[in-house]
Order: structure tokens, then C-alpha cells, then sequence
């Protein structure tokens, strides 16, 4: 499986020539909304902007959930959503054709082109928000959204995981730099990808305290720069 990280909480997934993307904020919305403090600190590559077969989000808020982002990939493709109910009300609200929506929630399991999906626990503030994780050829990753630290993550656990990816940035209520490694120390993933801490100045983490408290761990820290693509 081919592991690229979007910047944010992107990430796209390519396996056997299966597109898996996840929470990608591939456009400007937030600062023409917003203004001071949401421009980019990542740029767009719009060569990714390719519809996928599957698409993830893991909640309402707009850095996951981004519109423009997901009009470009939906629209005129043929591609599944799985999502939370309030997200999956939004994006019917805008009429896309040819999309199939499945619910995602905790401990929901779907195959999809072969490819095993399961909802997991999520604290934030968006209360229907949740991480996911996926299971591909002996390969297990897992997303965790944006969530704060709770054991139920650690309980939900039913395979050894491979690849974590974990927000750090202790903003908006994510997991800060220190929880997030005790998060990933209880877990024991085999590699730990941090993210969530680059693209915004106001809601910035920072990623070399992570590697810090992660040292005394056998555990890989990969801090490939967003676009770059590594192998598991």
C-alpha cells in the first residue's frame, strides 16, 4: 500500500490501483472564509485532485470536510463516501450523481473492492466525528480524525497496526504533542505519522517535541513532507 500525506489531515491511500482519500483540504476555502491565520502554510498540487474510488471523511469541520475540494472529486465521478450522518446529509444536500454513501460510525466493518474499512472511536468537538481504520493484504492503517486522548481507542483495538496516523497540533480539541505519543505508546503501531500540525499558522503543532517523546519507543516516526509517497 502507497501512503501519501496531503498536508492537514489528508491522506491519500493507493493500493493494487485502488484510490483511498481521506479528509483532503486541497483548496483556499478557510482563509476566503476566514481570512488572517487559515492561508496555507502547504501548497495545492492539483494533480492530486483525482477522483477516488473511496472517499472518507471523518467529520463535519471544514479542514475535513472541505467543499470545494470535494466538488472537484465528486462531481461527474463515479465514487463511495463513507462518512458520519451529518456529513452525509450535507454533501446529498448538493445532489451529486453516482455517489454511494455508507455510514461510518464505531466498530461499522465494510468491504469495499476488497479492501476492509472499520469505524473507531473519536473524542471531538464535533460529537459524530470518528477515526477509521483499513485493512488491505495483511496491512492494517489507522486514521484517528481529529480526536482528543480516551481510552476507548485504545479498547477498540483488534489488529496490530501498521501505520498510525495521529493529529498533535493541541488545537481545536486534538490531542497536543504529549498525548498524542501516549496515545501512540498505548497503541504500539509498527510506524506513527503525525499530522495535522502543518498547514495553518494558528493551529500549528509541533512535530519535533513529538519525535522527542517518541524516542525512548521502537517505534518508526515518519516525517515525509506532504505530497512525498512512502511504501508499507
Amino acid at each position: 500500500m502507497q501512503v501519501t500525506w496531503l498536508g492537514q489531515a489528508g491522506v491519500l491511500l493507493v493500493h493494487q490501483g485502488i484510490r483511498i482519500m481521506i479528509d483532503p483540504y486541497m483548496s483556499n476555502s478557510l482563509e476566503e472564509e476566514n481570512g488572517v491565520g487559515y492561508q496555507r502554510m502547504v501548497p495545492i498540487q492539483t494533480e492530486f485532485l483525482v477522483a477516488p474510488d473511496v472517499l472518507v471523511i471523518t467529520h463535519i469541520h471544514e479542514d475535513h470536510m472541505d467543499l470545494q475540494t470535494i466538488d472537484q472529486l465528486l462531481k461527474g465521478s463515479v465514487v463511495t463516501v463513507m462518512a458520519p450522518l451529518g456529513v452525509i446529509r450535507v454533501l446529498r444536500e448538493r445532489k451529486y450523481e453516482n455517489i454511494a454513501y455508507v455510514m461510518l460510525v464505531p466498530e461499522v466493518e465494510v468491504t469495499i473492492l476488497g479492501i476492509e474499512f472499520r469505524g473507531m472511536p473519536a473524542v471531538h468537538s464535533d460529537l459524530e466525528a470518528v477515526g477509521i481504520e483499513i485493512f488491505a493484504n495483511g496491512v492494517c492503517i489507522y486514521h484517528m480524525g481529529d480526536t482528543l486522548y480516551h481510552p476507548d481507542m485504545i479498547r477498540a483495538q483488534n489488529k496490530p497496526v501498521d501505520c498510525l496516523l495521529i493529529p498533535i497540533n493541541g488545537k481545536g480539541n486534538n490531542m497536543n504533542e504529549v498525548d498524542a505519543a501516549r496515545m501512540t505508546k498505548a497503541i504500539s503501531p509498527k510506524r506513527v505519522y503525525p499530522i495535522h500540525w502543518d498547514m495553518f499558522e494558528n493551529y500549528k503543532g509541533n512535530v519535533e517535541v513529538f519525535k522527542k517523546l517518541m524516542a525512548d519507543s521502537e517505534i518508526v516516526v515518519i516525517q515525509e513532507p506532504a505530497y512525498n509517497t512512502f511504501d508499507l
